[in-house]
């Protein structure tokens, strides 16, 4: 009875958007349909074994399980030398290049037109994408919601931005290809759900039979405060609130526009539900009582089933001779302080940004324009100003307490005289934490005449910032997160499935960079040379391996710009809000 009841639950939210916003609804002139292969990729974001393997054993998701079952199962892993952030990864995914040369370095940069920190986003791409080379050989293509792939480029096909369920002003190719109108479908999610939010929008997903109400739900965490609890379901409510919508406009389009050469889906959901509630699937590595299992202990599961639901949706939409890859960019584990490495190669030291304090591991950060703020108060009589420096994957981390500043004058021009240099270093190493020790740990400038600063890892945000006889509060400077529970690992799946792969195989040697190598050899497109990865041609069956003849480009680059040139960045407060949410920026 309970599975019914929870498939009748999965059934309602995925149909709640398209019966009340896509009625008849006729878009754009586009025809997706057209002979040649047919591929498709879908992205569940941090899926690992260890979390999906228990689950298929318990017939919790039936898709995935016979997609294994017919096909290949086997890892997909992530990098060694850089951070594991998804914008960097699945870039890496749709470009077969590595952070350095497709220019996606992290989720978070300094703009120097805009003197200000922004997201990320497909201007930064310095290569093409999977969608842009497929459309250079005339094959029809439809993707959704991949990560920085706002601004949309010109495709033959259709491109639906990851910012594309925010505004549908300039996130979309062609502009007119879905409505994704958000007061359409907030009124026709009222009518479902009525004004149902946060923790009450899963309703199904958690024993509501445990507690009197949802008050008495959100305040069972012995680690959570009540608004903790409260901002953690808000925020998945909006996440899957969106990736429905556009579930439901692409199950819409896919019908009126024709199934393309190919098609690729991204689901982000998979990754924040974990990042807000492993404690309470993996209860025995946290402070979660008995209660909290008793309550939420089957929430990840639920949510794990109805991406499930939703790839089965979308696998049953396609023409049943497509060549199917469903894919993570990394998996995910408990984030204690056991689990913590030292350092990710050169790039994090973990130990300073997930310390344990009070028996709990917490996430802690520096907010870099309230620094530049108290650094420009202390320099104001100095007339020296500090400007963020612009960052590289290796010398700009938004987890991280260092950070590097360029010096400039009152003009804004910038200062690279060694004495005056020198004396903004004096200067620095005078600063004090309350009751700590000096404020920076490292003070250095470099070659460039950059500062290099490392805030000292033992402040906290109730301690005193003091120079020259003023105090400052730390309170705005350092960030700490108490709810995240979950933290990227390297180790993502693969599963493809058609008549172009093996049956029943375990594949052990799949890396992130060889998807595109491997999506443009199944669809007969050379590959570049200077991508990074490789074919997986242990995956295909040997009579396709024999018959399809591998080709090779120096590389599919060249100087048209296919981007859209827009002015407005669409949907910016809300994408730092989502970032905020899991912890990635400050």
């Amino acid at each position: 009875m309970k599975r019914v009841l929870f498939v009748l639950i999965i059934l309602l939210l995925v149909a709640v958007a398209g019966v009340y916003i896509y009625p008849n609804q006729k878009t754009a002139n586009v025809d997706l349909r057209n002979d040649g292969p047919k591929v498709a990729i879908i992205g569940l974001d941090g899926l690992g074994w260890d979390l999906v393997d228990p689950l298929l054993a318990d017939g919790d998701l039936p898709n995935l399980e016979s997609y294994i079952n017919g096909g290949v199962k086997g890892d997909l892993v992530s990098f060694e030398f850089h951070q594991l952030l998804s914008p960097l990864i699945w870039t890496t995914i749709v470009t077969g290049k590595m952070p350095e040369k497709h220019g996606i370095q992290a989720w978070w940069m300094y703009d120097e037109t805009a003197d200000q920190m922004r997201v990320c986003n497909a201007r930064d791409r310095t290569c093409r994408a999977v969608w842009e080379i497929v459309s250079d050989y005339g094959y029809t293509n439809m993707f959704i919601n991949f990560m920085c792939s706002f601004p949309p480029d010109s495709v033959n096909g259709v491109l639906i931005s990851d910012r594309a369920v925010y505004s549908a002003a300039n996130t979309m190719y062609p502009p007119s290809a879905f409505n994704l109108n958000p007061d359409l479908f907030t009124k026709a999610r009222r009518k479902i759900f009525g004004k149902k939010k946060g923790l009450e929008f899963f309703e199904g997903f958690y024993n509501k039979n445990a507690v009197s109400g949802t008050e008495e739900a959100l305040r069972a965490s012995k680690e959570l405060s009540y608004d903790e609890m409260k901002m953690i379901f808000k925020n998945l409510q909006e996440e899957t609130e969106n990736e429905l919508k556009l579930f439901n406009a692409t199950m819409d389009k896919l019908d009126e526009f024709g199934q393309p050469n190919l098609f690729g889906f991204y689901l982000h959901g998979p990754d924040m539900a974990q990042h807000l509630l492993f404690r309470f699937h993996e209860p025995s590595t946290f402070n979660v009582s008995e209660k909290e299992v008793e309550i939420f202990g089957g929430f990840l599961t639920n949510y794990l089933k109805m991406a499930d639901s939703l790839t089965g949706e979308l696998v049953n939409a396609l023409d049943p001779e497509t060549n199917i890859i469903i894919i993570s960019d990394h998996a995910l584990e408990a984030l204690t302080d056991k689990s913590i490495p030292e350092s990710s190669g050169p790039v994090n030291n973990f130990k300073e940004i997930f310390p344990t304090r009070g028996g709990r591991t917490i996430q802690r950060g520096v907010n870099f324009e309230e620094l530049r703020n108290i650094l420009n108060e202390i320099f104001e009589a100095d007339s020296i100003r500090f400007k963020i420096a612009t960052p590289s994957y290796l010398t700009f981390r938004q987890y991280s307490i260092e950070s590097y500043w360029q010096l400039l004058d009152n003009s804004g021009e910038k200062i690279t005289d060694p004495a005056i240099i020198s004396e903004a270093v004096n200067t620095l190493q005078q600063i004090e934490a309350e009751n700590i020790g000096p404020l920076f740990v490292k003070t250095e400038a470099d070659s460039d005449s950059r500062l290099m600063l490392h805030i000292n890892p033992e402040l906290y945000p109730e301690s005193g910032i003091i120079y020259n006889g003023q105090t400052w509060s730390a309170g705005k400077l350092i960030v700490l997160r108490n709810e995240l529970s979950a933290w990227h690992e390297r180790r993502g799946i693969i599963i493809a499935k058609g008549p172009a792969f093996k049956d029943g195989i375990r594949y052990l040697d799949g890396k992130v960079e060889d998807i595109t190598p491997t999506l443009l050899y199944l669809m007969g497109i050379p590959v570049a040379n200077d991508m990074d990865g490789k074919i997986m041609y242990d995956i295909f069956t040997d009579e396709f391996n024999n018959n399809t003849k591998t080709r090779f480009v120096s590389t599919h680059e060249n100087n048209d710009s296919r981007r859209f040139d827009f002015e407005e960045i669409a949907g910016e407060d809300e994408t730092i809000d989502k970032l905020k949410a899991l912890g990635y920026i400050r």
